[in-house]
């Protein structure tokens, strides 16, 4: 008798055990399949359909890599026939900074609506940022402004974006590394002007 409780006993844990892992296993799945719905939710938005703009070119390309899942980039045709441009990066992890960029891209699309001016635009996501956020993830913004006439580009930029005019002899780097998106209620970033002569190209990074 005492050998068969003993027998009972382990294919009991045994069964136990076995559930368990089973449903360890579910869950792991479901969690994956729910992180690719998220990657993929977020890779989809950064699809965007080039605008039209006589005599220039604009494309935006996406690296499918986890280390830059959160990043993106943003444009769109102001009622004045000017060209609002944006590329940001978030950080923490994966989650976070898909959820982060959400919240950053929304800030970003209000402003592009009613405020195109770059340094006040930085300024207005910055507060919204701050707002919702404990302070502890300082994210990359570039903002552009661009007068597709006389190819006049105003910026400006938060945290370590790289942006270069690509000219037919020789490159200028436009930004330099700064104060971080969200880690100061009251940060203020400077306005810079360049211009892009026909057959330069602007390259921006987030």
């Amino acid at each position: 008798e005492t050998q068969l409780l003993e027998i009972l006993a382990g294919r009991l844990a045994a069964e136990l055990e076995r559930s368990v892992l089973l449903r360890e296993v579910s869950q792991t799945a479901e969690a994956k399949r729910h992180g690719e719905q998220i990657a993929q939710w977020h890779r989809d938005r950064n699809q965007l359909v080039p605008p039209l703009l006589d005599g220039w070119q604009v494309s935006g390309a996406s690296q499918v890599d986890a280390r830059v899942l959160g990043d993106f980039h943003f444009w769109r045709v102001t009622e004045d026939s000017q060209l609002f441009l944006a590329t940001g990066g978030t950080q923490g992890t994966a989650d976070c900074r898909i959820l982060s960029s959400a919240l950053l891209r929304g800030a970003l699309q209000t402003q592009s609506l009613h405020n195109t001016d770059p340094g006040r635009a930085l300024q207005q996501i910055n507060e919204a940022v701050w707002s919702s956020s404990p302070g502890d993830e300082a994210a990359n913004l570039f903002v552009a402004r661009l007068n597709p006439s006389s190819g006049l580009l105003e910026s400006a930029s938060a945290g370590c974006p790289d942006a270069y005019i690509l000219r037919p002899h020789g490159w200028e780097p436009i930004v330099q590394d700064g104060l971080g998106l969200g880690t100061q209620p009251e940060a203020v970033w400077a306005r810079q002007t360049h211009t892009i002569a026909p057959g330069d190209i602007l390259l921006v990074i987030s």
